[in-house]
């Protein structure tokens, strides 16, 4: 189809030497008008009328362009969506939200809108080198979750999820696998919400789904959990319960395409596509693994009941699978001690002997030793220093082990700290008695296996001004009634007890004899009614049932608690 050119008959006055037809000469100056292209009119100049006496050359003035209008837009329209959006990360966890409606019509009689969050960004598994996150290599530190609760089995509140996810965020882990089936859907919002990598996992255990149920389930999965930046792999079983006909169905419902796991084959072929997952490799294995050539994650590793606890040897393994070049990290099993409460028992809790207490934390959350241990090997920020040197002069090195964050977002404190060496005497000095005050007996003669050291004679007096103990802590050595608080007496036995102690008092402050290291307080004086009791004080460093508590050989600064307080 030919596109013809509508000229004017006439050009308009002042536009002649704009408008140029076709087959005039170019050699006359004037320029063809490329086929296909409408001439381009140039407007009338108009003639600006010049004040009198100004000079006609001088060139007009150029008004300023008009200023642009605030771009206005209708009540709730969207604002115009940044070029280089924040990215997701574990670290940085940047969530956004999109509002989805689908007005009344054929398929929804009265409309219907669907509020989610997404987060963005990219996800690689480079073979033979690492899993990048953003572009960036990132390692997983991870633990093995089972959706259970000993009240309420598995089925969990929103506040369980939470309360799940903010305790893994404290033992610094940044990654968690569902075992052995997909979680709640408000586990994987909190995921996003709070930065934990997920792999999400077709349910299964030893065996498998056939291929049209497995499809099915698939299909249902990831549609649900598709736009949740938290998931980094879809799990296709566990343990050799996957179905290899259904490795490719995934990538159907997804279009970022995750890549597919079998998590801890236990034949051969160890690896798929590029991953190794072997579970529960011994050191050995496991540094072998690490040199490649496939990316080396196992899904489960260290288990918490026959590996002996989380923390018994992570500290051995976690180098390798942090630093080596084809290491990726792993996932600790398990999170919690799987137990039932039983309710025909008086809720006793049933955990079926040793077969489900190999988590890091108790049935009702309680934290176990393995918990520290692990909070304390994955913790962001680590002194490599084993030991200080000699000519320590107050500078530690530091190491980030976030993987997009510096250390200019944390704070942190530290004290240098001097302790005793295992079997070594206590440091703390036994008190003297203050030369402002009269020498006074102790009220509780030494025990027969008392060891301690009586003042150096010359020595310079150390005051010692324990406060006042309260009455559960009278008696601080061993024997009948000790450490149980005292029976309330009444008043007039109270008044009777004060006398006897007034006349004591008065008898030995004639003839005072040395003081004892226990006991260096000043006496009242002989015409007070004091009804204090004498009590020697505890020693704050040693234990209850050392010869030096015993026998309160030592002054404490502090007032002394109660017994089984």
């Amino acid at each position: 189809m030919e596109l013809r050119r509508h000229l004017p008959s006439r050009a308009p006055r002042g536009a002649a030497a704009a408008v140029h037809r076709p087959g005039r000469d170019r050699r006359q100056g004037r320029r063809r008008v490329p086929p296909g292209r409408l001439p381009r009119r140039q407007p009338a100049r108009r003639q600006r009328s010049r004040c009198p006496g100004e000079d006609p050359r001088r060139r007009p003035r150029r008004r300023a362009a008009p200023r642009r209008r605030a771009e206005r837009r209708p009540p709730g329209h969207a604002a115009r969506a940044d070029p280089s959006p924040a990215t997701w990360t574990a670290e940085t966890p940047n969530l956004y939200r999109v509002d989805v409606t689908l007005h009344a019509g054929t398929f929804a009689p009265s409309g219907h809108t669907l509020t989610q969050r997404f987060g963005f960004r990219t996800f690689e598994l480079r073979r033979g080198d690492g899993l990048y996150l953003n572009g960036r290599r990132i390692v997983l530190k991870g633990v093995n979750r089972h959706s259970f609760w000993p009240e309420t089995g598995r089925t969990l509140s929103p506040e369980r999820h939470r309360e799940d996810i903010r305790l893994m965020k404290e033992a610094n882990m940044n990654a968690v696998r569902m075992s052995h089936y997909p979680p709640d859907a408000e586990f994987l919002d909190l995921c996003d919400e709070a930065g934990l990598y997920v792999l999400d996992e077709l349910g299964g255990w030893q065996g498998h789904y056939d291929t049209p149920t497995g499809r099915r389930l698939i299909a249902q999965m990831v549609a649900r959990d598709v736009n949740h930046p938290s998931i980094l792999f879809w799990d296709n079983g566990n343990e050799g319960g996957w179905n290899t006909e259904n490795d490719d169905e995934f990538a159907k419902h997804d279009p970022q395409s995750r890549p597919v796991l079998h998590p801890g084959p236990l034949s051969p072929p160890f690896a798929f596509r590029g991953m190794n997952t072997r579970h529960y490799r011994e050191y050995d294995e496991t540094a072998k693994f690490t040199d490649g050539p496939e990316i080396f994650m196992p899904t489960e590793f260290l288990h918490g009941l026959f590996d002996g606890g989380h923390g018994a040897g992570l500290d051995d393994f976690w180098p390798l699978m942090s630093e080596k070049p084809h290491a990726a990290g792993g996932f600790l099993w398990s999170w919690v001690d799987e137990a039932v409460a039983r309710t025909d028992e008086n809720d006793r809790l049933d955990a079926r002997r040793d077969l489900a207490p190999d988590g890091m934390l108790g049935p009702h959350h309680e934290k176990e030793g393995s918990f520290y241990a692990v909070r304390e090997i994955w913790s962001p920020v680590q002194i490599p220093l084993r030991e200080l040197p000699a000519d320590f002069a107050g500078a530690l090195p530091v190491r980030n082990r976030y993987d997009f964050l510096n250390l200019s977002t944390v704070t942190f404190e530290w004290r240098l700290m001097k302790f005793a060496p295992p079997g070594a005497p206590s440091s703390t000095a036994p008190c003297s008695p203050s030369a402002a005050s009269p020498a006074r007996t102790s009220p509780r003669a030494p025990t027969a296996n008392s060891s301690s050291p009586s003042p150096p004679t010359g020595a310079k007096p150390t005051p010692c001004s324990s406060p006042r103990p309260t009455r559960a802590s009278a008696s601080s050595g061993p024997g009948p009634g000790a450490g149980s608080p005292a029976p309330r007496r009444s008043a007039s036995h109270r008044r009777r007890r004060a006398r006897s102690r007034w006349r004591r008092t008065a008898r030995r402050s004639s003839s005072p004899r040395a003081a004892t290291p226990c006991d260096s307080r000043a006496p009242p004086a002989a015409s007070s009614r004091s009804n204090a009791t004498r009590t020697p004080c505890r020693s704050a460093m040693a234990p209850a049932s050392s010869p030096i508590a015993a026998t309160s050989a030592c002054c404490s600064r502090s007032r002394p608690r109660p017994a089984g307080s």
